[in-house]
């Protein structure tokens, strides 16, 4: 009897691990809209460098990003509509529209894998990749302790560890590392998913 609980305990554990790439491309296919908070940390220099900025999208190429932090960016928004792309700098109450074509600069493709995971060309984005499933961890993000699953990419020119929440499979952190040394730290909190979105986030004038 006891071997047999044994056997039955290690099978559990076996399951509670038994998560793949596939169920994350799953889970990333059935997104069509989300908001949350990202915190990004930038360490390409000798100090660390940081932003937050509310975070709200759609499928169908639309995006909201405004910061709330530092105060020097307080409030500014780029955004796109599907067919314009704005920016607002309210310290120099200066604002931009302009059409969206195939040369204008997507600010979401700074977020590495985290943005295709949104974008839904996660499974194109991961080609030649080598993935690596690390186990289950507790992490934390910002006052909150996540569950979740921790992936390591390897790309060509650089890797990336990514946390997936447990719940949902959404990538609630990332670390990208180039030439062996970590560049960015993302983390998402607060995350909606497929929530109703106001059109008018992504067309703030």
């Amino acid at each position: 009897m006891r071997k047999l609980l044994v056997f039955v305990a290690a099978a559990l554990t076996v399951l509670a691990f038994s998560i793949s790439m596939d169920d994350i491309l799953k889970a990333s296919a059935s997104l069509n809209s989300v908001s949350c908070t990202i915190r990004a940390e930038n360490h390409s220099r000798s100090r660390v460098s940081v932003v937050e900025f509310f975070f709200a999208f759609k499928r169908k190429n639309m995006m909201r990003i405004e910061y709330t932090y530092p105060n020097n960016m307080k409030g500014t928004i780029v955004a796109m509509d599907g067919e314009y792309f704005y920016n607002y700098i309210p310290s120099l109450n200066r604002k931009m529209k302009k059409k969206i074509t195939d040369s204008s600069k997507n600010p979401g493709k700074d977020m590495g894998i985290l943005y295709h995971y949104i974008l839904g060309d996660l499974g194109a984005a991961l080609k030649g990749a080598k993935v690596k499933f690390e186990g289950e961890q507790k992490i934390k993000i910002g006052n909150a302790e996540k569950s979740a699953y921790l992936f390591t990419l390897t790309f060509s020119d650089h890797t990336e560890r990514v946390w997936f929440d447990k719940q949902t499979l959404f990538p609630i952190k990332l670390e990208l590392y180039r030439k062996g040394k970590l560049y960015v730290v993302l983390t998402a909190s607060d995350v909606k998913i497929n929530p109703e979105l106001d059109p008018k986030l992504f067309k703030p004038f």
